[in-house]
């Protein structure tokens, strides 16, 4: 064998060898998890007790396949994902909640900009700095004080 050379178990060789063990102890009743009080009760003799320990190796080489690590980390990474997701969807929420937006939005409505896209701006003529400085501030090229409002 290489140094970095990759062995992974072979599950049927290992299913094979425990089948007939695993055949005589269910013959003795339920098998009981490996280390569990009900499987510290059995007696030394009974064959569940080798039979529980020979099912967790089996377990343990299924679960330490590459494959089925794989499968686990996608299962948790899409959990953790969508857990994120649902977290910055509150928050968006109680965000967009927190506070009454129209009232603090500085944009102009819809309404405002036809408004302003209807009529001409000061860049429209002769260009007046201070019409133009009128009309970015105000939305107007002409000014509430000036003859031509009326």
């Amino acid at each position: 064998m290489a140094a970095f050379e990759v062995v992974e178990p072979d599950m049927d060789a290992a299913r094979e060898w425990a089948a007939g063990l695993l055949q005589r102890a269910r013959q003795a009743g339920p098998i009981p998890c490996f280390g569990w009080p009900d499987w510290t009760a059995l007696p030394a003799g009974d064959p569940r007790k080798p039979a529980a320990a020979i099912t967790a190796g089996l377990t343990w080489l299924h679960q330490t396949r590459p494959e089925v690590i794989a499968a686990r980390l996608r299962e948790e990474q899409e959990l953790l994902e969508r857990v994120v997701a649902e977290s910055w969807k509150a928050v968006a929420c109680d965000l967009s909640e927190a506070a009454d937006w129209s009232a603090i939005a500085t944009s102009p409505t819809q309404q405002e900009l036809a408004r302003r896209r209807a009529r001409p701006g000061p860049l429209a003529g002769r260009f007046d700095p201070d019409a133009a400085a009128v009309w970015v501030r105000t939305g107007t090229s002409t000014p509430a004080d000036h003859p031509r409002a009326a």
